[in-house]
């Protein structure tokens, strides 16, 4: 039981540091850990539906947003010290969770833990990306 809490004390710590380096490779994980969950689960529980195609889909749809991404937060926001740049990557974000999707892809036999990240791991990526955005607009220039 004490290395769940140290888990939890640990994600807890990356998702409140005020340390943009650490706040930045929390970012990277979890966009490549989303990406490497649902291609799991895909080669899991619909082993049917994973073929060529499925495949190039996640790369022309995920690697343009996650080049975006970087694009925005880590040139812009970080580097540059402009931490509304990351309001273009949220609006994307934003567009991809209220845009209808005619084909919902479900993973009913998955372990509902497993589940329930994947069906909200865009919110953590969100507020991840709004976490640097914040705590990049309250430090001086001088604190970077």
């Amino acid at each position: 039981m004490a290395k769940e809490k140290n888990i939890f004390k640990t994600f807890k710590s990356f998702l409140f540091t005020e340390n943009l380096k650490k706040l930045w490779h929390f970012y990277l994980f979890i966009i490549i850990f989303n990406t490497w969950l649902e291609l799991f689960l895909f080669a899991l529980y619909r082993p049917l539906n994973m073929n060529l195609s499925l495949l190039i889909t996640f790369i022309i749809g995920l690697v343009p947003i996650y080049a975006f991404s970087i694009y925005c937060i880590k040139y812009h926001a970080i580097n540059k010290r402009r931490p509304y740049w990351v309001l273009p990557f949220l609006a994307v974000l934003t567009y991809i969770f209220f845009m209808p999707n005619p084909n919902p892809i479900e993973f009913l036999e998955a372990p509902t833990l497993i589940r329930l990240y994947a069906d909200n791991c865009i919110y953590l990526t969100f507020l991840t990306a709004l976490r640097i955005m914040f705590v990049l607009k309250n430090k001086e220039p001088t604190q970077l």
